[in-house]
């Protein structure tokens, strides 16, 4: 954002200090640098109230330990019209949700993942306020071989991206 946005306010955030502290690195790859960085949990975002156009994060919201409290954090620093993005998330219906979660912590089963459900997100979020849309995200880069097959098919037929687990983007706006 802040290489396509020069003039915009960057502030980065991320729960774990080493992040903040090896900025650099992407500062670096992106030929930009941020204004400020903090490292804090989503759910204390060092903003004042009302005050932030554009909240994102990439594959990192299924990782926030309380949704609810993310998403009352998001409507404390959104401005009105502001929009959060969580993009790239994995998500899955209730209905397969264990084996959805099982299936990812098989990759790597040092690194605890969950997976989202839009349900209770979208619910959590209209409970606070705030909309919410799904963007079902059927890339197939750098996926192995099944994966790139089994998102060639939801691609194919898009009613299956709700009803099976999916990659998405969360588009959370502030009324």
């Amino acid at each position: 954002m802040k290489r396509l946005y020069p003039s915009a306010h960057v502030t980065l955030t991320d729960v774990v200090p080493e992040a903040i502290a090896s900025r650099w690195i992407w500062e670096r790859v992106f030929d930009c640098t941020v204004d400020e960085a903090v490292a804090a949990p989503a759910q204390q975002i060092p903003c004042d109230d009302a005050s932030v156009d554009l909240l994102f994060c990439y594959a990192a919201a299924h990782q926030f330990v309380d949704h609810d409290a993310a998403l009352r954090e998001v409507r404390r620093v959104l401005a009105p019209g502001g929009v959060c993005l969580w993009l790239y998330e994995p998500t899955s219906p209730k209905w397969c949700h264990t084996a959805a979660e099982r299936r990812v912590n098989k990759k790597r089963p040092d690194v605890k993942e969950h997976v989202l459900q839009p349900a209770p997100v979208s619910a959590a979020a209209t409970q606070c306020g705030l909309s919410v849309s799904l963007v079902y995200c059927t890339s197939t880069a750098h996926r192995g071989r099944f994966a790139t097959l089994y998102y060639h098919a939801l691609a194919a037929m898009p009613v299956l991206q709700s009803v099976l687990p999916c990659t998405a983007h969360f588009v959370i706006m502030r009324a």
